[in-house]
């Protein structure tokens, strides 16, 4: 993008929006879920397929905690092998910016 271009955005958001003034939306971003995903990063402008990371939920521990803390040890390690308990975190491939966390709602198959 150009100076030109990126002068021209900034005059665009500081001047009033007008009933007849028109304006590109943003690109839709696709729903993101536990695979990776194709899109354009928001971040290089490239097309890419996210990378993607899994994290455990901060309830997830603090559940398999109460199950030990009650006795139940072997259900807190099966609690960890659910897909449901953790989040997905999309990342770009090439310049690593945070692009959002999936849906574990509807898992993907």
């Amino acid at each position: 993008m150009n100076t030109e271009s990126r002068a021209e955005l900034r005059r665009q958001h500081v001047e009033p929006q007008t009933s007849e003034a028109f304006y590109d939306a943003a690109p839709e971003r696709p729903p993101l879920g536990t695979s990776p995903v194709e899109m354009t990063c928001p971040g290089c402008h490239n097309k890419i397929k996210t990378e993607v990371t899994f994290r455990y939920k901060f309830a997830t521990h603090f559940i398999a905690i109460v199950l030990c803390l009650i006795g139940c040890p072997i259900c807190a390690c099966i609690l960890y092998c659910t897909p449901c308990v953790r989040k997905t975190i999309h990342y770009c491939p090439l310049c690593e910016k945070f692009l959002g966390t999936g849906n574990t709602r509807n898992l993907d198959h």
